[in-house]
């Protein structure tokens, strides 16, 4: 086996061990993985500078502030009693989830998922059901609308600027939802439990 691959696979288990272990953030696990590389001469300086120019995560990282500005001014709690009204025990969750795969095609679902989290743990207190009967289909709803615009999912823009990289055009705002729309009006439905 190469140097460059020992290394590679001795970095992986590490992130591994270490995300596995929760003592560190994730996203100082994954930088000090990428400066292990870099220092092992694995990935090249400039290789690994590029992802922090990439426009893809630079609109992910507004997208976090965004979200982080409505829940600090209070405007969650609006959007909260707009989008979900008072929920009470028995409520489906269909009636739920639609709002978030909806605003999911026009925000990214990373940043919207982080946003609806705190609303979803409160609500399944309200209406005494566990958490990850709301979880889970918040995080499903949000892939689901996402995939129906360009700025849906972080997939969506890295496949966008790959194309864009190539030459190639890249895609139009709505030009997934041909697909993404009809896969989300049948998915959702699938996410109230039975």
């Amino acid at each position: 086996m190469s140097f460059e691959l020992i290394v590679t696979l001795l970095v992986l288990l590490g992130v591994l061990l270490g995300l596995l272990q929760e003592r560190i953030s994730a996203e100082v696990v994954m930088v000090i993985a990428l400066l292990a590389l870099v220092f092992a001469g694995v990935v090249p300086v400039k290789k690994a500078m590029e992802g922090f120019a990439n426009e893809t995560i630079i609109t992910l990282g507004a997208l976090f502030v965004v979200a982080a500005g409505l829940q600090t001014t209070g405007a969650i709690e609006t959007l909260n009693s707009l989008l979900l009204g008072r929920p009470k025990v028995g409520t489906p969750i269909f009636r739920l989830i639609a709002p978030v795969a909806a605003l999911s095609g026009f925000m990214n679902n990373t940043p919207l998922v982080a946003f609806f989290l705190p609303i979803f743990v409160n609500t399944a207190k309200k209406i005494k059901v566990s958490p990850s009967q709301l979880l889970i289909p918040l995080s499903y709803a949000s892939i689901l609308g996402g995939t129906c615009t360009l700025i849906g999912t972080s997939t969506n823009l890295t496949v966008n600027s790959e194309l864009l990289r190539r030459g190639d055009t890249g895609f139009g705002m709505f030009e997934l939802s041909w697909v993404g729309v009809p896969v989300t009006l049948v998915g959702l439905p699938l996410l109230q439990p039975v």
